[in-house]
């Protein structure tokens, strides 16, 4: 998958989480934090913010909620940005 997303394993840690976060459910915010921080901290790479919500089964419509959601956490310090602002990661404790 592109950018080192692995699927599998955020649903593996996330399970039906996810898909509640988008499905239906759009107005759940603690869900679609969570769902995307975990999108992040499944990626082995910096991630743009339309590849990440293709991994989302709504794909590209969330784009704006995903954006939302990314520029948020870095506000709040919990994830960086890089590319001028256009990809983002996940900051990890040393």
């Amino acid at each position: 998958m592109a950018f080192g997303l692995r699927k599998e394993w955020i649903l593996a840690e996330v399970g039906s989480y996810i898909d509640y976060a988008w499905a239906g459910h759009g107005r759940d915010d603690v869900a679609q934090t969570a769902a995307v921080m975990a999108a992040l901290a499944a990626s082995a790479a910096p991630v743009a913010s339309g590849a990440l919500a293709s991994t989302f089964r709504q794909g590209r419509r969330i784009e704006p909620k995903v954006r939302s959601v990314l520029a948020a956490l870095a506000r709040m310090g919990f994830v960086a940005a890089s590319d001028g602002g256009k990809s983002f990661f996940i900051r990890r404790a040393a």
